[in-house]
């Protein structure tokens, strides 16, 4: 018996709509990297907690080589104890899970190590993660609390958090969020 082909999202980039109140995910940019009949995962990749990259490495016995480091961005509600840190697969880290053709991301405490050999690298270190069992994400983007968009890895490794979200909107052609209709998640 053949298995139907469903379409996937993964790996893309889910864009929380602006009425999504749930503060879990509310303007969130979801880096969905997987997307099956057996559910979804992937992590918030914009919202920053008040944590710093450099405060992680201290409780970890690493020092961090600068005055000021990246902050810390919360990727979900579940497992919050779990980091991950998020990089181009070009840079090679220990332990690396492709997303795609040119991102990766690895949970390895190496990881860490070359981060503070490289502190200006554009990496982002996320703690915790989202995850939707069978079929609870393609009911959320039924009800319109998701718009899907193509990953686009420079936009977002080199875009400010805060401007994330937006961007990623503009870049599907939203520049005016108040005329989205996320009922059918396209403009009217």
């Amino acid at each position: 018996m053949l298995r139907s082909m469903r379409p996937t999202l993964a790996p893309g980039l889910l864009l929380a709509a602006p009425e999504l109140n749930d503060p879990h995910f509310r303007r969130a940019v979801v880096l969905l990297m997987r997307h099956d009949a057996e559910g979804a995962f992937g992590f918030n990749v914009n919202l920053r907690l008040d944590l710093t990259v450099r405060l992680i490495c201290e409780d970890v016995g690493l020092k961090w080589p600068e005055a000021t480091s990246p902050q810390v961005f919360y990727g979900g509600p579940v497992s919050p104890q779990q980091g991950f840190v998020l990089h181009a697969r070009t840079d090679r880290l220990p332990e690396a899970e492709p997303i795609g053709n040119t991102l990766a991301f690895t949970t390895a405490r190496a990881a860490l190590d070359a981060w503070t050999a490289r502190p200006d690298a554009p990496w982002r270190l996320i703690l915790g993660c989202a995850g939707w069992g069978p079929g609870q994400l393609d009911a959320e983007l039924a009800r319109g609390g998701w718009v899907p968009a193509p990953l686009d890895p420079e936009t977002l490794l080199s875009t400010p958090a805060e401007q994330l979200w937006e961007a990623s909107f503009a870049r599907i052609g939203v520049g005016d969020l108040a005329r989205l209709d996320t009922s059918s998640t396209h403009v009217h």
